[in-house]
């Protein structure tokens, strides 16, 4: 199983950083408490897109550290690591703001992952970062996503996304119906311990693809290197005989 997840506004949490220093530029008033990321650019860009845009880079780079991560996320990665689940983070982040001060977006984001979660749970090679939306759903694409975690539904509409990623739109709510992190490691966490039933004492067996693929590991062949063989051999008399 591979599961790609975007980064911004779906691993990192950027509500209270962009409240903070909207009041701080005086972009809002300073009793909007509580207030989403949504609401907030609403209400700026009503009289000015380009103090929005000039934020989201400040909140995105030089702000970076005044995100959050939900710890059922930390959680959730913990529980693919430890069940050999690969995870690619992709990411449609352009390397400078489009306005303001120049500040490299990647890099910071980068230093903020290294710092928050460790290299060993999402490695570096695993990160990706594309100039456009286009090239975001071609790297899902190239990485085989099985499942894909995105908070902007435009990215599942996107006509060329891979018809056999499993789309998964994230949703930061405490509502128990929503995609939110407790309930995305909650459905994950069935749907691995529907595979670890299948594990045995000479083999570890998985199912891909939602049912279409098994797949058998063999390990502790000492003594009985014949085993794989009787196996391919009791396949062809299943499928022999249908």
């Amino acid at each position: 199983m591979i599961i790609g997840i975007d980064l911004d506004n779906t691993i990192l949490n950027y509500d209270y950083s962009f409240r903070k220093h909207a009041v701080l530029k005086k972009l809002i008033a300073p009793n909007e408490k509580n207030i989403k990321k949504e609401k907030i650019k609403n209400k700026i860009e009503k009289y000015s897109k380009k103090e929005w845009t000039i934020l989201q880079g400040e909140v995105y780079g030089k702000y970076i550290y005044d995100s959050k991560i939900d710890k059922m996320f930390i959680k959730f990665i913990n529980l693919l690591k430890k069940n050999e689940i690969e995870v690619n983070i992709i990411s449609h982040k352009t390397k400078y703001p489009i306005l303001g001060k120049k500040i490299n977006l990647r890099k910071k984001s980068l230093q903020y992952l290294k710092k928050n979660i460790s290299y060993n749970l999402i490695l570096k090679k695993n990160i990706f970062f594309e100039n456009t939306i286009d090239n975001k759903i071609k790297r899902i694409s190239k990485c085989k996503c099985d499942y894909f975690i995105d908070d902007l539904n435009k990215i599942f509409c996107h006509k060329n996304f891979p018809n056999k990623t499993h789309k998964i739109l994230f949703c930061n709510s405490k509502n128990s119906s929503s995609n939110n992190w407790n309930n995305i490691y909650n459905l994950f966490k069935k749907k691995i311990a529907i595979n670890n039933k299948l594990n045995g004492k000479n083999n570890r067996c998985f199912i891909l693809k939602e049912k279409k693929i098994f797949v058998k590991k063999f390990y502790n062949t000492s003594g009985d290197i014949d085993r794989f063989n009787r196996e391919i051999k009791f396949t062809k008399f299943l499928e022999k005989n249908n």
